[in-house]
């Protein structure tokens, strides 16, 4: 987890990965400091490479989310430690 300050909107994340079919799936939701939902999205990967790849997708899609909602500071929940590694780096 990427921790978030209080009173900041945090992103939780997570992908899916499929082996045998290297296909996967994302979704996230960002909620407010009361634990409201604001948005939220999901979608399928018709290709991936492995789990963090699914869980980096997952973070993609939600910071292009909110960037596209005029969001600029948030706090990332993941799962996924290489993810946090390189978020952090």
């Amino acid at each position: 987890m990427v921790a978030s300050r209080a009173g900041q909107l945090k992103l939780n994340i997570d992908g899916a990965f499929q082996e045998t079919q290297k296909t996967g799936g994302w979704g996230f939701i960002l909620r407010n400091s009361e634990g409201q939902g604001l948005l939220a999205g999901a979608g399928r990967l018709a290709f991936v490479h492995d789990a963090d790849s699914a869980e980096a997708r997952a973070c993609q899609a939600a910071l292009l989310a909110a960037s596209v909602q005029g969001i600029t500071e948030v706090g990332i929940e993941t799962d996924s430690l290489i993810l946090v590694s390189a978020l952090k780096s």
